[in-house]
């Protein structure tokens, strides 16, 4: 538990309430969660699970709830299920199971805490509501990898106007990039011209945008916390996610981090991958 909370913690993510379940004598999971659906000050609920006693129930109450909800649900195999057997003495659920009951209800299914707070981080911003994925980024390489990652995942690489990539073309100093998506703009050294990019391409029939920026410049520091948060203000004001994913060194990034109010990804197999959890539940809340 205190793992988690100090990850979302130092990812700048608050903490309302803390519940620790112990045995469940009690109240379990479900007495739980059927508090924290209704709770005005919960927008995100977390849940490390290592078994479910009614699984119907809590299916239920996810359908019904409007908050997303991200469980862990470990004591998937038959090594694991002895020793948590000891531990809350419960058993576990078959894990094939759980996964089509999650899926169903619309729950994110975390595989680790890091994937957890990645799925927080996704959580925050409005839900991805189709496949077309714009991918900007200030490197080639995390270009083209960025672009591999999103099809691996189901996406659509939208293609932006043309008359939009020829301005764009023009505001570079070499002339040497082709101009496509994935966007390339690594020389292009315009932070408010990047943001001016992202709200294009929101503009578009896109569904979301995949943002990756870093710097190694103190004098981008400051622009790039202004970026960041000029990058948040568009995906509320748009209604499409923006995953931004920054690389930088540790101290810039801690720094970047708590200062804008735009959620930060270190790695873009992490940003795309929420992107596609997002997809997936907005895609299943449809259905229900």
């Amino acid at each position: 538990m205190y793992t988690l909370i100090n990850r979302l913690g130092a990812a700048d993510l608050g903490v309302s309430k803390v519940v620790s379940l112990g045995n469940k004598i009690d109240l379990d999971e479900c007495d739980y969660l059927s508090y924290l659906v209704s709770d005005p000050y919960t927008d995100v609920i977390v849940m490390y699970l290592e078994s479910i006693r009614n699984g119907r129930r809590l299916v239920d109450i996810a359908v019904n709830a409007s908050t997303p909800i991200i469980i862990h649900k470990v004591n998937r195999y038959p090594m694991s299920r002895q020793i948590a057997q000891y531990h809350t003495d419960a058993l576990a659920s078959d894990d094939a199971v759980v996964d089509a009951a999650f899926a169903q209800a619309g729950i994110f299914r975390a595989e680790s805490y890091r994937h957890m707070v990645d799925l927080v981080k996704i959580c925050t911003l409005p839900p991805m509501n189709g496949d077309n994925l714009v991918v900007i980024s200030r490197s080639g390489g995390t270009a083209i990898s960025s672009a591999d990652l999103a099809s691996e995942h189901g996406f659509a690489l939208y293609p932006l106007p043309e008359r939009f990539l020829q301005r764009v073309q023009e505001k570079s100093p070499s002339k040497v990039i082709r101009r496509t998506n994935p966007l390339d703009v690594g020389d292009l050294f315009d932070l408010q011209f990047y943001a001016e990019i992202a709200e294009h391409a929101l503009k578009e029939e896109t569904d979301g945008i995949f943002f990756q920026h870093g710097t190694t410049m103190k004098e981008e520091v400051e622009g790039s916390i202004w970026l960041g948060n000029r990058l948040h203000e568009l995906s509320m004001k748009y209604r499409k996610p923006v995953a931004m994913c920054f690389f930088s060194d540790e101290q810039t990034t801690r720094r970047v981090t708590h200062a804008m109010r735009h959620p930060l990804f270190d790695d873009p197999m992490d940003a795309i991958r929420a992107l596609a959890a997002s997809r997936d539940r907005a895609r299943q809340r449809t259905h229900l």
